[in-house]
Protein backbone atom coordinates (compact mmCIF):
# COMPACT_ATOMS: atom_id res chain seq x y z
CA UNK A 1 0.00 0.00 0.00
CA UNK A 2 2.84 2.32 0.82
CA UNK A 3 4.42 1.65 -2.49
CA UNK A 4 1.41 2.82 -4.31
CA UNK A 5 0.78 5.89 -2.48
CA UNK A 6 4.39 6.69 -3.51
CA UNK A 7 4.40 5.89 -6.88
CA UNK A 8 1.33 8.35 -6.90
CA UNK A 9 2.60 11.03 -5.43
CA UNK A 10 5.89 10.68 -7.70
CA UNK A 11 3.32 10.65 -10.64
CA UNK A 12 1.66 13.54 -9.22
CA UNK A 13 4.90 15.57 -8.71
CA UNK A 14 6.05 14.57 -12.04
CA UNK A 15 3.13 15.27 -14.10
CA UNK A 16 2.27 18.68 -11.93
CA UNK A 17 5.89 19.78 -12.75
CA UNK A 18 5.58 19.02 -16.52
CA UNK A 19 2.56 21.03 -16.37
CA UNK A 20 4.23 23.92 -14.95
CA UNK A 21 6.84 23.95 -17.61
CA UNK A 22 5.14 23.24 -20.34
CA UNK A 23 3.20 26.64 -19.76
CA UNK A 24 4.95 28.98 -21.97
CA UNK A 25 5.41 32.31 -20.98
CA UNK A 26 3.59 35.01 -22.49
CA UNK A 27 5.67 36.88 -24.99
CA UNK A 28 6.07 40.45 -23.98
CA UNK A 29 8.32 43.68 -25.61
CA UNK A 30 10.82 45.21 -23.77
CA UNK A 31 10.25 48.14 -22.40
CA UNK A 32 12.25 50.07 -25.73
CA UNK A 33 9.88 48.07 -28.13
CA UNK A 34 7.16 49.21 -25.85
CA UNK A 35 8.81 53.18 -26.01
CA UNK A 36 8.60 52.72 -29.99
CA UNK A 37 5.22 51.30 -30.31
CA UNK A 38 3.77 54.24 -28.27
CA UNK A 39 6.11 56.87 -30.19
CA UNK A 40 4.65 55.30 -33.67
CA UNK A 41 0.61 56.00 -32.36
CA UNK A 42 1.58 59.40 -30.56
CA UNK A 43 3.49 60.33 -33.66
CA UNK A 44 0.23 59.27 -35.71
CA UNK A 45 -1.84 61.50 -33.28
CA UNK A 46 -0.45 64.55 -32.81
CA UNK A 47 -1.00 66.12 -35.91
CA UNK A 48 -4.31 64.62 -36.32
CA UNK A 49 -5.58 66.28 -33.49
CA UNK A 50 -3.59 69.68 -34.29
CA UNK A 51 -5.73 70.23 -37.30
CA UNK A 52 -8.81 69.47 -35.78
CA UNK A 53 -8.40 71.28 -31.88
CA UNK A 54 -5.18 73.29 -31.85
CA UNK A 55 -4.50 73.27 -28.75
CA UNK A 56 -1.45 74.91 -26.82
CA UNK A 57 -0.15 71.49 -24.88
CA UNK A 58 0.05 67.69 -25.24
CA UNK A 59 -0.11 65.68 -22.49
CA UNK A 60 1.04 62.48 -23.01
CA UNK A 61 -0.47 59.29 -21.14
CA UNK A 62 -0.60 55.88 -20.62
CA UNK A 63 -3.95 54.51 -20.43
CA UNK A 64 -4.36 51.55 -17.58
CA UNK A 65 -7.08 50.13 -15.93
CA UNK A 66 -7.81 52.29 -13.25
CA UNK A 67 -7.01 55.57 -15.26
CA UNK A 68 -4.07 57.56 -17.09
CA UNK A 69 -0.67 57.57 -16.26
CA UNK A 70 2.58 59.70 -17.32
CA UNK A 71 4.17 58.31 -20.52
CA UNK A 72 8.27 57.72 -20.30
CA UNK A 73 10.15 60.53 -20.24
CA UNK A 74 12.60 59.59 -22.51
CA UNK A 75 9.55 58.94 -24.36
CA UNK A 76 8.79 63.05 -24.23
CA UNK A 77 12.35 63.65 -24.89
CA UNK A 78 12.76 62.01 -28.16
CA UNK A 79 9.42 63.70 -29.84
CA UNK A 80 10.14 67.17 -28.61
CA UNK A 81 11.71 68.39 -31.86
CA UNK A 82 8.24 67.51 -33.58
CA UNK A 83 7.78 71.15 -32.45
CA UNK A 84 4.58 70.22 -29.99
CA UNK A 85 4.59 71.28 -26.58
CA UNK A 86 4.49 68.00 -24.94
CA UNK A 87 4.00 67.82 -20.99
CA UNK A 88 2.88 64.49 -19.13
CA UNK A 89 -0.36 63.94 -17.82
CA UNK A 90 0.26 64.62 -14.37
CA UNK A 91 0.69 68.63 -15.67
CA UNK A 92 -3.08 68.54 -16.61
CA UNK A 93 -6.05 68.69 -15.20
CA UNK A 94 -9.99 68.46 -16.13
CA UNK A 95 -12.06 71.59 -15.73
CA UNK A 96 -15.98 71.97 -16.03
CA UNK A 97 -17.38 69.87 -19.21
CA UNK A 98 -14.14 67.99 -18.93
CA UNK A 99 -11.75 70.62 -20.32
CA UNK A 100 -8.40 70.01 -20.47
CA UNK A 101 -5.90 72.57 -19.03
CA UNK A 102 -2.36 72.83 -17.88
CA UNK A 103 -2.06 72.81 -14.34
CA UNK A 104 0.75 75.67 -14.16
CA UNK A 105 -0.42 78.24 -17.53
CA UNK A 106 -4.12 77.08 -17.10
CA UNK A 107 -3.43 77.02 -21.21
CA UNK A 108 -5.94 74.53 -23.47
CA UNK A 109 -4.80 70.93 -24.01
CA UNK A 110 -5.09 67.80 -25.15
CA UNK A 111 -4.70 64.04 -23.63
CA UNK A 112 -3.05 62.37 -26.08
CA UNK A 113 -3.18 58.38 -24.64
CA UNK A 114 -1.47 54.48 -25.42
CA UNK A 115 -3.20 52.03 -24.25
CA UNK A 116 -1.69 48.30 -23.11
CA UNK A 117 -0.02 47.21 -26.17
CA UNK A 118 -0.88 43.46 -27.13
CA UNK A 119 2.20 41.06 -28.46
CA UNK A 120 0.78 39.90 -31.68
CA UNK A 121 4.10 38.40 -32.50
CA UNK A 122 7.62 39.63 -32.26
CA UNK A 123 7.13 41.81 -35.05
CA UNK A 124 3.72 42.91 -34.71
CA UNK A 125 1.21 44.51 -32.43
CA UNK A 126 -2.12 46.03 -31.48
CA UNK A 127 -2.79 48.92 -29.00
CA UNK A 128 -5.72 51.56 -28.42
CA UNK A 129 -4.69 55.10 -28.75
CA UNK A 130 -6.75 58.00 -29.03
CA UNK A 131 -7.56 61.72 -27.64
CA UNK A 132 -9.50 63.46 -25.25
CA UNK A 133 -9.66 67.57 -25.31
CA UNK A 134 -13.45 68.01 -23.85
CA UNK A 135 -16.71 66.24 -23.48
CA UNK A 136 -17.29 66.88 -26.98
CA UNK A 137 -13.66 66.37 -28.32
CA UNK A 138 -12.44 62.70 -28.29
CA UNK A 139 -11.45 59.64 -30.42
CA UNK A 140 -9.84 56.14 -30.11
CA UNK A 141 -8.60 54.36 -32.61
CA UNK A 142 -7.18 50.69 -32.58
CA UNK A 143 -3.89 50.32 -34.58
CA UNK A 144 -1.53 47.56 -36.04
CA UNK A 145 1.71 48.67 -35.28
CA UNK A 146 4.79 46.32 -37.14
CA UNK A 147 8.39 46.70 -37.21
CA UNK A 148 9.58 46.91 -40.83
CA UNK A 149 13.11 47.75 -41.55
CA UNK A 150 14.41 48.48 -37.88
CA UNK A 151 11.08 50.75 -37.09
CA UNK A 152 7.54 50.08 -36.02
CA UNK A 153 5.29 51.83 -38.54
CA UNK A 154 1.65 51.92 -37.99
CA UNK A 155 0.05 49.44 -40.73
CA UNK A 156 -3.67 49.38 -40.26
CA UNK A 157 -5.82 51.82 -38.07
CA UNK A 158 -9.19 51.13 -36.73
CA UNK A 159 -11.24 53.89 -36.09
CA UNK A 160 -13.35 52.92 -32.80
CA UNK A 161 -15.27 56.00 -31.04
CA UNK A 162 -15.43 60.03 -32.20
CA UNK A 163 -17.02 62.27 -30.27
Amino acid sequence: MAAKRKSFLLLLIFFTGFNLSAQAKKPEFSAKQKDDIREAVYRELLPNTKKRYSPDVYFLAIKRSNGYTDTNKRLLVRLQHLGYRLRPYSACKIVSRSQVRDKAANAKGTIIFVDEIKHLSNNKASVIGGYHANNKAAMQAEYTVELKNGKWIITNIQHCIVA
